[in-house]
Protein backbone atom coordinates (compact mmCIF):
# COMPACT_ATOMS: atom_id res chain seq x y z
CA UNK A 1 0.00 0.00 0.00
CA UNK A 2 1.07 3.55 -0.56
CA UNK A 3 1.06 4.14 3.17
CA UNK A 4 2.49 7.64 3.24
CA UNK A 5 0.08 8.86 0.58
CA UNK A 6 -2.86 7.30 2.39
CA UNK A 7 -1.82 8.90 5.67
CA UNK A 8 -1.46 12.29 3.96
CA UNK A 9 -4.90 11.88 2.37
CA UNK A 10 -6.40 11.05 5.77
CA UNK A 11 -4.86 14.22 7.22
CA UNK A 12 -6.38 16.30 4.40
CA UNK A 13 -9.81 14.78 4.96
CA UNK A 14 -9.59 15.39 8.71
CA UNK A 15 -8.67 19.01 8.10
CA UNK A 16 -11.63 19.46 5.78
CA UNK A 17 -13.95 17.81 8.29
CA UNK A 18 -13.08 20.38 10.92
CA UNK A 19 -13.46 23.17 8.37
CA UNK A 20 -16.82 21.58 7.42
CA UNK A 21 -16.01 21.40 3.71
CA UNK A 22 -18.47 18.57 3.07
CA UNK A 23 -18.19 18.55 -0.73
CA UNK A 24 -14.41 18.26 -0.52
CA UNK A 25 -14.62 15.63 2.22
CA UNK A 26 -16.69 13.31 0.07
CA UNK A 27 -14.49 13.76 -3.02
CA UNK A 28 -11.29 13.14 -1.05
CA UNK A 29 -12.81 10.19 0.76
CA UNK A 30 -13.87 8.59 -2.52
CA UNK A 31 -10.35 9.06 -3.85
CA UNK A 32 -8.86 7.54 -0.69
CA UNK A 33 -11.18 4.55 -0.82
CA UNK A 34 -10.35 4.02 -4.48
CA UNK A 35 -6.61 3.91 -3.72
CA UNK A 36 -7.21 1.58 -0.80
CA UNK A 37 -9.50 -0.66 -2.83
CA UNK A 38 -6.82 -1.09 -5.49
CA UNK A 39 -4.33 -2.15 -2.83
CA UNK A 40 -6.60 -4.45 -0.83
CA UNK A 41 -5.53 -7.48 -2.88
CA UNK A 42 -2.21 -7.29 -1.01
CA UNK A 43 -3.82 -7.70 2.41
CA UNK A 44 -4.15 -10.92 4.35
CA UNK A 45 -7.61 -12.05 5.45
CA UNK A 46 -7.38 -10.49 8.92
CA UNK A 47 -6.24 -7.12 7.58
CA UNK A 48 -8.92 -7.24 4.90
CA UNK A 49 -11.62 -7.89 7.50
CA UNK A 50 -10.42 -4.94 9.60
CA UNK A 51 -10.40 -2.58 6.63
CA UNK A 52 -13.83 -3.74 5.46
CA UNK A 53 -15.25 -3.20 8.94
CA UNK A 54 -13.91 0.35 9.03
CA UNK A 55 -15.20 1.05 5.52
CA UNK A 56 -18.66 -0.09 6.64
CA UNK A 57 -18.52 2.29 9.62
CA UNK A 58 -17.36 5.09 7.31
CA UNK A 59 -20.42 4.43 5.18
CA UNK A 60 -22.65 4.67 8.26
CA UNK A 61 -21.00 7.96 9.27
CA UNK A 62 -21.58 9.39 5.80
CA UNK A 63 -25.19 8.22 5.66
CA UNK A 64 -25.83 9.96 8.98
CA UNK A 65 -23.73 13.00 8.04
CA UNK A 66 -21.82 12.36 11.26
CA UNK A 67 -18.53 13.97 10.34
CA UNK A 68 -17.14 13.84 13.87
CA UNK A 69 -17.61 10.05 13.87
CA UNK A 70 -15.96 9.98 10.44
CA UNK A 71 -12.97 11.93 11.78
CA UNK A 72 -12.67 9.52 14.71
CA UNK A 73 -12.78 6.52 12.38
CA UNK A 74 -10.07 7.99 10.20
CA UNK A 75 -7.88 9.05 13.11
CA UNK A 76 -8.21 6.18 15.54
CA UNK A 77 -9.15 3.22 13.36
CA UNK A 78 -7.96 3.60 9.79
CA UNK A 79 -4.67 5.32 10.60
CA UNK A 80 -3.77 2.73 13.21
CA UNK A 81 -4.41 -0.14 10.78
CA UNK A 82 -2.37 1.59 8.07
CA UNK A 83 0.49 2.08 10.52
CA UNK A 84 0.33 -1.59 11.55
CA UNK A 85 0.54 -2.73 7.93
CA UNK A 86 3.56 -0.59 7.09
Amino acid sequence: MKFENILIDIEKIESNIFEYNTNIIIKELLSLISVMYDQMVNLNKEELNKVNKILNYINVALENKDYLFLADLLTYELKSIILEMR
